[in-house]
């Protein structure tokens, strides 16, 4: 009989470890859909400003992953209840009392709990490595911007047009040089919005 508990305590382990990647999968999921949905927040608002004609796409995306995510946490609500549910039944079987009196018990909801926090910590690691570039871009582009403000302001108190700096665009450096699409004055990073 104690071999047959440690059996069932072993396929229950496994059990609520593939219980926790689910819902470890289905959380990222719905992380994405949120970052996603932010980022379409960031479109339509600077749709105006950019003339873009696309707002209205946007506006569709945004509702499209909006449906999305509510799909997604029905069915981390569905894996809630499923984990419930298994641990109510384990508890039943009385197998947890004959495996703790053996000793080096570790509760399969504690396995499972564990396995998920680590995963959420390394998404969460991944995300803050983005978010750090996004907020050095930004910095980048504040600095720039303070910069030229206080030339063109400079500019404006002694009524010298010369010494506002030409708009970055690719330059010809030598007569004849054939133009090169993409050589920026600048460099510029791909921007991704969280």
């Amino acid at each position: 009989c104690l071999k047959e508990q440690r059996l069932h305590m072993t396929y229950f382990s496994q059990y609520m470890k593939d219980l926790g990647d689910l819902i470890v999968v289905r959380e990222k999921k719905a992380m994405e859909f949120e970052r996603r949905i932010r980022e379409m927040d960031y479109s339509i608002n600077m749709a105006d400003d950019t003339l873009d004609p696309n707002k209205g796409r946007y506006e569709d995306q945004k509702k499209d992953l909006m449906f999305k995510q509510a799909q997604i946490a029905q069915k981390l609500e569905a894996l809630y209840l499923q984990v419930d549910k298994a641990l109510t039944d384990f508890e039943e079987t009385g197998t947890e009392e004959m495996v703790k009196a053996e000793g080096g018990f570790v509760h399969p909801n504690i396995q499972m709990h564990e396995a998920i926090l680590a995963r959420r910590n390394s998404m969460l690691a991944k995300a803050r490595d983005i978010h750090k570039n996004e907020e050095s871009f930004l910095e980048e582009a504040e600095d720039d911007l303070q910069q030229s403000s206080k030339v063109l302001q400079q500019a404006k108190e002694i009524q010298l047009h010369s010494l506002v700096p030409a708009l970055a665009t690719p330059r010809k450096e030598k007569k004849g040089a054939a133009f090169t699409p993409g050589a920026a004055a600048t460099p510029r990073k791909n921007l991704i919005f969280s």
